[in-house]
């Protein structure tokens, strides 16, 4: 996915869903958006992987303790920056979500839809190839997506913000 999307679509969830957490925070730590595409200058996607979101969290938790002070809350917004660029790239080809134990690349790619051709209320699940038809059944065999991978990974990213807000909150009061 774009750097844009990695870096727009988790601040503004937060902005909307946390309007109490420090604005400040959310951009200061808003580069680790796109921190795990440095990897594209590599050639490849070892900065894709949970190893890489768990010592970057670790790092900035540890670092924005040391200089600034000490908030639990650093931790899970970084996982949450991380967790979320790696989500919304589990649309694409793929990344090697457990990476350096092993190289297989993960992905997920969904698209429930319907036909006008269906009844109300059927669900077909279709995969098209080039094909010549007229426009009339080009309009017939017309899939219209009702979930897509995009759809699902925002899904996922919601409630990773409402764990994320959960834990925010839990470490506050105490």
């Amino acid at each position: 996915m774009e750097p844009l999307i990695h870096f727009i679509i988790p601040i503004i969830f937060l902005l909307a869903f946390a309007p109490n957490l420090n604005k400040k925070l959310i951009f200061l730590l808003s580069p680790l958006l796109i921190l795990p595409d440095i990897d594209f200058f590599l050639k490849a996607k070892i900065f894709h992987n949970l190893l890489f979101v768990l010592v970057i969290c670790f790092v900035v938790h540890f670092l924005y303790s040391w200089f600034i002070k000490k908030d639990k809350r650093i931790f899970y917004l970084a996982l949450f920056y991380l967790s979320s660029h790696l989500l919304f790239d589990l649309g694409g080809p793929g990344i090697p979500f457990f990476y350096p134990i092993s190289d297989k690349l993960f992905s997920l790619n969904i698209m429930i839809a319907t036909s006008p051709a269906a009844k109300i209320g059927t669900i077909t699940q279709t995969t098209t190839s080039f094909a010549t038809k007229t426009l009339a059944e080009a309009s017939i065999d017309q899939i219209a997506p009702i979930v897509t991978t995009p759809g699902v990974l925002f899904l996922l990213l919601a409630i990773s913000i409402i764990i994320t807000l959960i834990m925010i909150k839990i470490y506050k009061n105490k």
